[in-house]
C-alpha cells in the first residue's frame, strides 16, 4: 500500500492544481486498501464500483440511438428505482 499512496502522491504534487484520479481497477479482496492508500497519497478516489456513479460511454449513446435517447433512457432507469 506504501507504493501506492507514494505514486499517488508523486502524481498528485505534479499535476496541481488538477486533481488526480484514480480508475476502479484495483487488486482483488484489496479494492478498500488501494482507494485508502490512493486518498492517503494525496489523490482522489473516482468510483468505487460500478454501483456508485452513472456512466454512459460511446457505445451506449450508438446503442440508445443518440445522445437525447442515452440521457432520456438513463433517466427514465434512475427514476424507476427511485435514485
Amino acid at each position: 500500500m506504501s507504493g501506492i499512496a507514494s505514486a499517488a502522491s508523486a502524481l498528485a504534487e505534479r499535476a496541481a492544481p488538477a486533481v488526480v484520479l484514480d480508475t476502479r481497477k484495483t487488486a482483488p479482496g484489496l479494492r478498500v486498501l488501494d482507494k485508502w492508500a490512493v486518498e492517503i497519497g494525496g489523490a482522489k478516489n473516482h468510483r468505487i464500483g460500478l454501483f456508485d456513479y452513472l456512466m454512459i460511454k460511446d457505445n451506449h449513446i450508438a446503442a440508445a440511438g443518440g445522445m437525447r435517447e442515452a440521457l432520456s433512457n438513463a433517466d427514465a432507469y434512475l427514476r424507476e428505482r427511485g435514485l
